[in-house]
């Protein structure tokens, strides 16, 4: 019941401008897929995005997937908790970050942000501390990707024991 009051075209532009009393919606399907409210804020309510948590207060994945199993949210249902992979649901830009906390020695460790598997260029974070015993050494990447739909990235750490519950995450968002 949302009533544009006044729609008017600007012949020097080809802008409308409209006097608007209400927010303005985009629905397909009935879903809303994006709002503009009275202020101007734009938000998107399903717009694919998750975050993601290891349960346990430690655990060591021997040289392999980092496997978040807790969702904190996941909107679209596209971050999976038994083999850690976010699947793009659509072609797009996408950020994603992952951090995590070390338990005990950690001295030389790598993690990658795999794309259907494989590392790509920039996609590789090496860690080494001149201080072996900390227990409060940590490894955080942000990385920026375009995907195809269907593609997929997970995390891959080696050996390591690392802290789990509030202490790491695994996050992503579509930018457009």
């Amino acid at each position: 019941n949302n009533v544009i009051t006044d729609l008017i075209a600007d012949s020097t532009g080809g802008h409308l401008r409209t006097t608007y009393n209400h927010p303005f919606r985009f629905s397909t399907n009935q879903v809303e897929r994006m709002r503009i409210s009275n202020n101007g804020t734009i938000t998107m309510p399903s717009q694919p995005s998750f975050r993601a948590t290891k349960s346990g207060s430690s655990f060591n994945t021997g040289g392999g997937t980092v496997v978040f199993d807790q969702n904190q949210h996941n909107i679209g249902s596209n971050y999976n908790t038994s083999n850690g992979r976010f699947t793009a649901p659509i072609t797009g830009t996408y950020i994603f970050t992952y951090y995590s906390i070390y338990q005990g020695n950690s001295g030389n460790d790598l993690w990658d942000l795999l794309k259907n598997g494989s590392t790509f260029s920039g996609s590789r974070m090496h860690f080494s501390s001149g201080s072996v015993g900390s227990s409060w050494d940590n490894i955080t990447n942000t990385q920026i990707l375009t995907l195809s739909a269907n593609d997929y990235v997970e995390i891959y750490c080696s050996d390591q024991t690392l802290h789990g519950g509030d202490w790491c995450h695994f996050c992503g968002h579509l930018l457009g």
